[in-house]
């Protein structure tokens, strides 16, 4: 519950935006955050009356049902010089790992397209747990960026070199696409492996999680369940620190056993049967019904010799020591 004191402080801080927003032609609900940027830099002050600013503009939205828009990346940038410094430096350690992560073979290419994603979101400056958040429906993806959550949050323009995040979006969507069909994991792994994987025309249907687990063959669960900020931390890590595992394919034994089966040569038709062929047959079919008479009186001949084993064996008096 807000104040008395602290809704007048909001309530002139974003008058003051909205007399801006009207001097310069820019809509002050919903506001665009690029726009804000633009707003605190032409009027300077104090950090603490900045961030006074930017919380009555979130008090505004917040009070008409939509997101803060004080809660992007880059005005958090803005307003904290140190954190501009620590993500520009991540910048430059991601904009190097992505163009090595792999986007063929299996199951490499998958968890290379997943963790280009992720890279990307954490790039932008997205804090785990939002990442963690997002599903399929806060993303969408057109020719020249990527826009990520309501308002949007994020939007990620499109590059023309290997760490373009439209390419990267693209890639991981026909992955989430295909694994909405009957024996996905199998269909996925061929295409990757045969490097046939097509991008899809419109984007993955379902509002299920953005990024989720795989098990090391590249398996999702059956229910995918996101990504938690813990594990986002740890992938990340492994990249930047380049302990990523490397993901090879087990060896395939029914391929193999496949395989040598096919090397197998069978006989298009039957040997020549001799006159004696019927005769011969009958009569080993006697003497194994003959054998089989035998076979009742032969485990009654056993146990019986069981028995006499352990019947001396309890019958023999115990040794001394």
């Amino acid at each position: 519950m807000v104040s008395p004191a602290s809704t007048a402080r909001y309530q002139y801080d974003y008058n003051r935006w909205s007399d801006w927003c009207a001097a310069h032609g820019h809509t002050p609900l919903p506001a665009d955050p690029h726009v804000i940027s633009q707003y605190l830099a032409s009027e300077p002050a104090t950090p603490s009356t900045q961030r006074g600013r930017l919380s009555a503009i979130n008090w505004a939205h917040r009070t008409a049902g939509l997101p803060a828009p004080g809660r992007t990346p880059h005005l958090r940038e803005t307003l904290n010089p140190t954190r501009a410094a620590r993500t520009q430096r991540l910048h430059t350690l991601i904009d190097d790992i992505l163009p090595r992560l792999p986007i063929w073979g299996w199951p490499a290419g998958l968890f290379g397209r997943r963790d280009a994603v992720l890279l990307h979101l954490i790039r932008s400056g997205l804090a785990f747990p939002h990442i963690s958040s997002l599903t399929r429906r806060d993303i969408a993806v057109s020719p020249d960026h990527v826009a990520i959550g309501k308002g949007p949050t994020v939007v990620l323009a499109a590059t023309k070199d290997d760490t373009c995040p439209v390419a990267a979006f693209r890639r991981w969507a026909a992955v989430l696409t295909t694994l909405e069909q009957p024996a996905a994991v199998y269909l996925l792994a061929h295409h990757l492996e045969q490097e046939s994987l097509a991008e899809p025309t419109l984007p993955p249907a379902g509002g299920g999680p953005a990024l989720f687990a795989l098990d090391r063959d590249g398996n999702p669960d059956l229910k995918p369940a996101p990504l938690t900020p813990g594990s986002i931390g740890v992938i990340a890590a492994a990249h930047v620190l380049g302990r990523t595992p490397a993901h090879h394919p087990r060896k395939r034994r029914r391929a193999d056993a496949d395989h040598r089966a096919s090397e197998l040569v069978f006989e298009s038709e039957s040997p020549p049967l001799s006159n004696d062929y019927f005769d011969r047959g009958i009569a080993a079919r006697r003497r194994g019904l003959d054998l089989l008479c035998d076979i009742e009186a032969l485990l009654d001949a056993a146990e019986a010799k069981v028995d006499q084993i352990v019947r001396h064996q309890w019958d023999r008096p115990p040794v001394s020591t």
